[in-house]
């Protein structure tokens, strides 16, 4: 029996290449992208929480020491430039200076009321009224009743100058008045001697509590604030570098510039992305979320310093120093696989296949989900752009 013979078509060879080919790319594209691939550009939702240190735009208020201090604010109260604030009393003040002064002035009232017995004067029986009800509301607030103890007697103050300057253009001075008018101007000339008015410098608020920290993380020595520092506060191991606690008096402080600064760790995913803007809540103050404004990261053998600038008034924070914060934001940049960012000479890396060869390019991560990651190459190292050939390291 003869064998028939099979005779290959050419098409079959040419689907045969064609197969083949295929499979060949394939083969290269899935080796490829094992050992590396290109970079995207894309976008991430990124939430840190980190124990933060505040940083105020603040000044302390101090003083020659001392005998006693009259505050005319509360902890707290916004005040303005000019407004007085505190009167401080030098040592070798007593109590005797004013009570002295205090019972001239009975003196004198008596005396005037004395003159105008027999004579009713609408104007000063409603100051005297006003008086009255202002010291009832007084003595109610102090026990435990509402109202503002402070404020209260600052309009009760009002009120007694109000009828003293009603009284002396009313009543004609007699000799025994015009004495007592001169020995009140000498009682007032001697409590002056001891006494110094304490007015406001600029705007802003007044706070009576000290850390410490005030001066060495302020505003103004913001280019002195490193990692090593924040790490020191975060962990109570620095000592506080505030000026003599006796000489302090108070703290102004303007509300609506304030800093969040964290370290993180120099590989670590949970760093700021410079210029990005976040929504930042504090633990405790959760219903009180602000818009803060990432700074740049400074580097240091200590970590990296992340730093938020907020512009809003930071109302409850006012005497806080170390707290825990969330910040949260989408941020975009370049995303590739978590593991094709590599770790350098301390730094984080990204390495880009050049026509001259691979290249490293420092960065920093500013987002991960653990499987990709979005980073941004630092300042003076290059730029990232999509479509670059990266490899794994």
């Amino acid at each position: 029996m003869s064998r028939r013979r099979v005779r290959i078509k050419p098409k079959f060879y040419l689907l045969l290449t064609f197969i083949v080919g295929v499979a060949v790319a394939v083969l290269a594209i899935v080796m490829q992208d094992g050992a590396g691939g290109t970079l995207k550009s894309g976008a991430m939702e990124v939430e840190i929480e980190k124990k933060a240190v505040l940083i105020r735009d603040e000044m302390s208020v101090s003083v020659d020491k001392y005998d006693r201090v009259s505050f005319a604010v509360k902890e707290g109260e916004t005040v303005y430039e000019g407004m007085p604030v505190a009167e401080v009393y030098k040592w070798g003040y007593t109590d005797d200076m004013a009570q002295s002064l205090l019972s001239v002035e009975a003196e004198i009232y008596n005396a005037q009321k004395s003159q105008l017995s027999g004579v009713d004067n609408a104007e000063l029986s409603s100051i005297e009224l006003q008086i009255e009800q202002k010291r009832a509301a007084i003595r109610a607030c102090v026990s435990g009743g509402e109202g503002d103890a402070l404020e209260l007697q600052r309009e009760l103050k009002g009120l007694m100058e109000q009828r003293e300057a009603f009284l002396k253009s009313t009543v004609q001075p007699t000799e025994e008045l015009t004495r007592l008018y001169n020995s009140k101007q000498d009682k007032q000339t001697q409590l002056s001697s001891y006494k110094t008015d304490i007015s406001a410098a600029r705007d802003g608020m007044v706070s009576f509590y000290f850390d410490g920290f005030e001066q060495v993380l302020n505003k103004d020595k913001l280019d002195t604030v490193n990692a090593a520092l924040i790490n020191a506060t975060v962990s109570g191991t620095v000592d506080s570098l505030g000026g003599a606690s006796n000489n302090l008096l108070y703290r102004l402080i303007n509300p609506n510039i304030w800093y969040a600064a964290f370290v993180t760790d120099k590989s670590d995913a949970a760093a700021l992305s410079e210029g990005e803007n976040y929504t930042v809540t504090f633990d405790g103050y959760e219903e009180q979320p602000f818009s803060a404004r990432a700074m740049e990261l400074i580097h240091s053998d200590a970590g990296v310093m992340n730093m938020l600038e907020i512009n809003e008034n930071m109302g409850p924070l006012l005497n806080n120093r170390v707290i825990t914060l969330k910040a949260k934001s989408a941020v975009s940049g370049i995303m590739l696989p978590s593991d094709a960012v590599g770790y350098k000479d301390g730094s984080s890396i990204v390495t880009i296949e050049g026509r001259d060869g691979a290249y490293d390019v420092q960065v920093d991560v500013v987002a991960s989900d653990g499987e990709h990651s979005i980073v941004r190459a630092r300042e003076g190292e290059g730029t990232l752009s999509e479509g670059m050939r990266y490899k794994k390291p």
